[in-house]
C-alpha cells in the first residue's frame, strides 16, 4: 500500500493528536509509509529531510521496543512529525526558519540519544539508542504518485554516463532562478504554460498529475513525444511525474513562485517534470562543448550564435529524481 501526500499528513496529524502513546505495528506500519512518501516531497530541502530522517529512526527504534515505548521517544516524535506538518501546510519556502528547527530538533534528539542509552544501560540492557542514519537513494516512485522503498536490486543499475553532446544538437534555452541554461530539445516531451493555481499546487506536492493536460476531446498520449506516447491515454491519467530539481552552482533549491512554464523531461524510460521561469521559442544549436561538472550543468556550450550556455545533463537529473516507466503490452513496469 502506498499513500499520498494527503494521506501521509493525515497521518502524521492523527499520530500527533493520539491519547494513547502505546505504538503498536498497526500504527507504526503506516507511519512508515507516511514518511517514505514525505522523504520524496521534501527531497530537496535538507533540513526538514534531516528532520523526517531523524524522526525515521525513532520510529525504527520505537518497533523494536513493543508494548513498552520510552515516553521521551513518543515526545520527540511527535513534536518533530508536527514541524513536518507545519512547514508542509505553510506552503512557502522559508531556509532560514527550517535550519533554526533542524538545530532545535538534532539538539533533542542528542539528548534523546543521551537518555535512552543511560536508561538501557541502568535496566542493563546492551542496545544501541536510536542514531541518524545516512542519506539513502531516494524512493521509487509508483504510478500513483506514492512511493516505496526500494533497494538497488530491485532499481535498474545506474551507470555514470559522461554527457557530451555532439555538434548540431537543438538544444531549447530556458532560466531557472536567475541563470539560463540549455536543455536539449529530444529530451523534451511536453511543453505547458502553468496557471498561478496549478504553479502553487505543484511546488506544494511536488507531483504532477499527467491527467491535467488530458483534453476534453482528442488523445492525452498524442500531445507526448518519445516513449510516453506509446502508453495508452488510459494509463497515462492515472501518472504522476515527480518535480525535478536540477542541481549546481546557481540554481535554485525550489521553483521561484512566478515560473511560467511546466516542461516533461524525457531520457529513454526516465521522465520527471521541470519548472522553468522561461522557455524561449528560438532553439539554438551547438557548435562545440567544453566539459566543466558543475551538479546537472555538464558544460558550456558555443552555440550558434557565438554565445556561451551552461547545458543541462537530463540523464543525471531524470535518473536521481525521475520516474522510470517502461512500455511493456501497454503496462507500466516500474
Amino acid at each position: 500500500m502506498t499513500l499520498s501526500i494527503d494521506e501521509s499528513l493525515q497521518k502524521l496529524k492523527a499520530e500527533i493528536l493520539a491519547q494513547d502513546w502505546r505504538l503498536p505495528p498497526r500504527r507504526i506500519e503506516p507511519l512508515e509509509q507516511a514518511f517514505a512518501c514525505l522523504t520524496q516531497r521534501f527531497k530537496s530541502r535538507k533540513h526538514v529531510l534531516a528532520i523526517l530522517t531523524m524522526a525515521d529512526s525513532v520510529l525504527r527504534y520505537l518497533k523494536k521496543q513493543e508494548n513498552d515505548p520510552p515516553p521521551a521517544c513518543i515526545d520527540f516524535l511527535k513534536e518533530a512529525m508536527a514541524h513536518v506538518v507545519s512547514i508542509h501546510e505553510d506552503g512557502k519556502f522559508d531556509p532560514e526558519r527550517e535550519e533554526a528547527l533542524f538545530k532545535r530538533v538534532y539538539s533533542q534528539f542528542s539528548l534523546l540519544k543521551q537518555l535512552v542509552q543511560k536508561e538501557r544501560q541502568d535496566e542493563g540492557i546492551d542496545e544501541p539508542p536510536p542514531t541518524e542514519p545516512p542519506a539513502t537513494a531516494n524512493p521509487a516512485l509508483t504510478p500513483t504518485g506514492g512511493t516505496t522503498s526500494s533497494s538497488p536490486a530491485e532499481r535498474p543499475a545506474k551507470v555514470p554516463q559522461i554527457y557530451v553532446p555532439p555538434p548540431g544538437t537543438a538544444f531549447r534555452c530556458l532560466t531557472l532562478g536567475d541563470l539560463t541554461v540549455g536543455i536539449e530539445e529530444e529530451t523534451i516531451a511536453f511543453i505547458s504554460t502553468l496557471s498561478a493555481k496549478k504553479r502553487k499546487a505543484y511546488i506544494r506536492t511536488s507531483h504532477i498529475p499527467l491527467k491535467d493536460f488530458a483534453p476534453f476531446f482528442g488523445s492525452l498520449a498524442g500531445q507526448f513525444h518519445g516513449p510516453l506516447a506509446a502508453i495508452k491515454s488510459s494509463k497515462l491519467k492515472k501518472l504522476e511525474l515527480p518535480l525535478m530539481t536540477p542541481q549546481g552552482l546557481g540554481l535554485p533549491a525550489v521553483p521561484g513562485d512566478d515560473v511560467q512554464f511546466l516542461l516533461v523531461v524525457s531520457c529513454g524510460q526516465w521522465h520527471g517534470v521541470v519548472l522553468a521561469d522561461l522557455v524561449a521559442e528560438e532553439l539554438r544549436l551547438l557548435r562545440t562543448f567544453t566539459k566543466g561538472k558543475n551538479g546537472d550543468i555538464a558544460g558550456t556550450g558555443t552555440m550558434d550564435d557565438e554565445s556561451l550556455l551552461p547545458l543541462l545533463n537530463p540523464t543525471t537529473l531524470v535518473q536521481r529524481e525521475g520516474f522510470l516507466a517502461a512500455v511493456d503490452r501497454n503496462f507500466l513496469a516500474c
